[in-house]
């Protein structure tokens, strides 16, 4: 029970500073245990998640405002698709004929 005060003061203090440092450390540090930084599609979600979570706690009242509403949602980088050159689509297309039914 000690916990979940500890935790509702700290949900109380949470300012748009605090959402954007979030933000930041989350694009630079994977939280699953695997290398390298995690997707700037994964960072929007989570962003997203805690935006409705706080969101919520505004709509029972248990929060005077949403402290991610005057956050901009983290944007994805785009990525360059990877295009096959006439060797590599050739090879492709032996092993589908190899091995679907549809080819």
């Amino acid at each position: 029970m000690q916990q979940i005060t500890v935790l509702n003061k700290i949900i109380k203090k949470l300012t748009p500073l605090d959402i954007q440092l979030f933000n930041t450390k989350m694009s630079t540090v994977r939280f699953d245990g695997k290398s390298g930084p995690p997707s700037g599609r994964s960072v929007q979600k989570t962003f997203k998640v805690l935006h409705a979570a706080l969101d919520w706690g505004v709509q029972i009242k248990y929060l005077d405002i949403n402290p991610a509403a005057s956050i901009k949602a983290p944007r994805a980088k785009k990525r360059k698709p990877t295009i096959m050159d006439e060797e590599e689509l050739l090879m492709f297309l032996c092993e589908a004929k190899k091995r679907s039914r549809y080819y």
